[in-house]
């Protein structure tokens, strides 16, 4: 479960996370906030479903923490092939301007 705080952004983490070089009491993460490097404004408290799953101890909760990294793959994928369409659509559009 998400129960690890970071110091600095006070993101939630798996304790899997933290840097090899945390200590127990002084915890480090590099993903969320570079150790304090980056400042980013609070974030509203998660309400429904998500909430629910990265929160709730049930089965469905389990299952969606053990595998957020895929979900986020999966879209950080989606993500990438829709910038290379619109990429290519905006080629398209400049060329068929360029020979009007």
């Amino acid at each position: 479960m998400l129960t690890i705080i970071c110091p600095h952004y006070h993101a939630l983490h798996f304790d899997c996370e933290k840097l090899t070089f945390s200590r127990v009491n002084y915890l480090k993460f590099g993903m969320c906030c570079l150790q304090g490097q980056i400042q980013l404004p609070p974030l509203q408290p998660l309400t429904g479903i998500l909430h629910n799953y990265l929160t709730g101890d049930d089965y469905p909760s389990r299952e969606f923490c053990n595998n957020i990294w895929q979900y986020n793959a999966v879209f950080a994928m989606y993500h990438k092939w829709l910038l290379t369409i619109c990429d290519e659509c905006f080629d398209t559009l400049k060329s068929s301007k360029m020979q009007s």
